[in-house]
């Protein structure tokens, strides 16, 4: 667990993640705007501070990722172990400082732009005006326990960073020179000679006896994690759908009370031009007629047209033109007086209506009848369990009582891992959770899946994290032996090549003596990754590393399972000069983006030895609830230290 914490913290899914945490929060306010008297601060950086509470959040939600990451629970030694408190304070003082920094050196903008700035949040908006309501914003806000000047500080920390950071990309770019050597870097070639050692090419392995595997997992440490025996009693709608039976009268009622929604009213697309006056509309229905188009007539007495499409009587906003329009043909044009004045109709196109249909939306009902029964049984089912439970009756007797079997899971871990598979629709990620929240031989009350499945769950046995049993993994363990078997032959292969070599017999001729055959690549070039794809996914760094004659070797893969290559680079040619010229100009935006992401670390520096941020990784251990026996507390002073670790 705590090399695949540490595994985490290093990846670029981490490094995102811390960036997501702290502008979250700078956005979203975590600094008290005002202090209390008494200060509970874990960061301090010029007149900015990160309380204990803001730093739990932090936290919490960064150990909530990990755990979504790793797919189970994360402990916190684990977690303290793997740096991540420390890391996560030393990340959020120096987001403090350039803050701190940038408001001290006058980066702070207008409150024209912050007025801009709030208004892109559109949930600020009253949806009936379209408009930004305060109060809707005061509530908000409020929901989410935050206060306005909370909110708006963090905008204005955003809006100073956006300016600071938009001002150095204005002013670098990188200078055609610097574009050009990375051109030629990208281009340069190399020609290498390269053996690919696979299983295949060395001796078979015997499979291994139960004291060889017993001594695999010994080697490796390896243990399972803690596994319960489950006994699972379900109340499912989805299993009694075949018992259920389908009432034609229920049908009936249901097809009765959505009828109104099966049901489509006739629609017509329709043009309406409202007139001052009765003359007006004589006189456009007559342009109309005449083969004017509706448009045209309109703009003749300053009308603008209303354009219905497919639309039906209802949704008209005039009903006296409504019951004009829709006792008219399609074609027909007419000067009618509605509620609000006098108007011209135009009918186009009328989309008849469709009457509801029992017998064609019988499928449907019945289905619908028949899983609202189902449900209705698994209720019932519960309820008999329940009540025989209640009584007396044991979790056994109580199913057989309400008609439903008992079935036995596991061993299952709490991510549902296990020898053997249970059966379909006895497990679910709540059942797993609830087992597993129980202590031994606990048993949990009827719990409510939704959508008619009910289930209840007791532990019957808890086996603690132990190695695994030889007869139980007897397959995986053999596979994993026999890989781990290849692995060391092929390695054992792959340095006979190397020594050889070392002792100055010539590549091909070492490869000839272990059987092995030799590829040439020519022309290999980082900027052309086809040219050593076939080599594996480490090969290039390596690669690239070496120097001519030098043999160098590795795994195909980053997980260190498969084929080895050996590799020598014969020669290595600079980029052509016409070739490397050709693409330069590709270059100067990536190496510009370099620039600003180099000055933009070295202002965070210079922020960071201006502002000077404290932090008590004592009180933060305090706030996000770290027992001594989870990790020794730490002074202010050896927070540094301990970064450097």
């Amino acid at each position: 667990m705590l090399t695949a914490i540490r595994a985490f913290a290093k990846s670029p899914w981490a490094v995102a993640l811390f960036v997501l945490l702290i502008f979250s929060f700078s956005v979203w306010g975590i600094r008290d705007v005002f202090h209390a008297s008494v200060s509970n601060w874990v960061i301090s950086a010029g007149s900015r501070e990160v309380s204990a509470n803001d730093f739990k959040l932090i936290f919490d939600n960064y150990r909530k990722h990990v755990e979504e990451q790793q797919g189970e629970a994360v402990t916190m030694k684990d977690l303290l172990a793997g740096g991540v408190d420390r890391g996560l304070l030393d990340e959020k003082a120096g987001d403090e400082a350039f803050d701190a920094y940038l408001h001290q050196i006058g980066v702070r903008p207008a409150d024209s732009l912050m007025s801009d700035a709030l208004m892109k949040y559109t949930a600020f908006f009253n949806p009936a005006t379209g408009k930004f309501d305060p109060q809707i914003y005061t509530k908000l806000l409020s929901d989410k326990g935050l206060t306005r000047e909370k909110f708006e500080a963090g905008l204005i920390d955003e809006l100073s960073q956006n300016h600071m950071a938009i001002g150095l990309a204005a002013g670098l770019k990188a200078p055609r020179a610097y574009s050009a050597l990375v051109a030629g870097f990208q281009l340069e070639r190399r020609d290498v000679s390269v053996i690919v050692i696979d299983p295949n090419s060395v001796p078979a392995v015997t499979p291994p006896s139960d004291t060889q595997l017993a001594a695999f997992v010994k080697e490796r440490g390896m243990r399972l994690p803690e596994m319960r025996i489950l006994t699972v009693v379900r109340f499912s709608a989805k299993a009694m759908a075949p018992k259920a039976t389908v009432d034609p009268a229920a049908v009936q009622k249901l097809f009765d009370f959505n009828k109104a929604s099966l049901e489509q009213p006739e629609k017509r697309s329709l043009i309406v031009i409202p007139t001052k006056d009765a003359a007006s509309a004589q006189s456009v229905a007559g342009l109309i007629k005449a083969g004017k188009a509706p448009q045209a007539a309109a703009a003749s007495v300053g009308a603008q047209p209303i354009i219905y499409n497919a639309t039906a009587k209802a949704a008209v906003a005039d009903s006296k033109v409504a019951d004009a329009a829709f006792s008219m043909k399609t074609g027909d044009v007419a000067a009618v007086q509605g509620s609000l004045g006098y108007a011209v109709v135009a009918v186009g196109p009328i989309t008849p209506a469709v009457s509801a249909d029992l017998e064609k939306e019988r499928p449907q009902l019945e289905a619908k009848v028949r899983e609202n029964a189902a449900a209705q049984l698994a209720y019932a089912a519960f309820q008999k369990y329940d009540d025989a439970h209640s009584g007396g009756a044991s979790l056994a007797d109580a199913a057989k009582a309400a008609g439903v079997v008992p079935v036995d899971v596991g061993p299952m871990s709490a991510q549902g891992r296990s020898f053997s598979k249970p059966p379909e629709g006895v497990l679910s990620a709540r059942v797993l959770k609830v087992a597993f929240s129980l202590p031994p031989g606990g048993e949990s009350d009827v719990q409510d899946e939704g959508g008619g499945e009910y289930f209840v769950v007791k532990v019957d046995k808890v086996n603690a994290p132990q190695a695994p049993s030889i007869n139980d993994l007897r397959a995986d363990l053999t596979k994993g032996y026999i890989a781990s078997e290849n692995s060391k032959r092929m390695v054992a292969k792959a340095q006979d090549i190397i020594a050889k070599t070392g002792r100055g017999m010539s590549f091909d001729a070492a490869a000839a003596s272990v059987g092995a055959k030799v590829q040439h690549a020519t022309g290999v070039s980082r900027a052309n990754p086809a040219s050593y794809k076939a080599f594996g996914q480490t090969f290039a760094p390596r690669l690239f590393e070496a120097k001519v004659g030098q043999v160098f070797a590795g795994p195909t893969t980053e997980e260190g399972l498969g084929p080895i290559f050996v590799a020598r680079v014969d020669s290595i040619q600079a980029a052509p000069q016409a070739e490397a010229a050709a693409v330069t100009g590709q270059f100067i935006s990536p190496v510009s983006k370099q620039l600003f992401g180099d000055a933009l670390k070295a202002l965070q520096r210079v922020a960071r030895d201006q502002i000077k941020p404290k932090t008590d990784l004592a009180r933060a251990r305090l706030a996000i609830g770290a027992s001594a026996a989870d990790a020794p507390m730490a002074t202010p002073d050896a927070i540094k230290r301990g970064l450097a670790q």
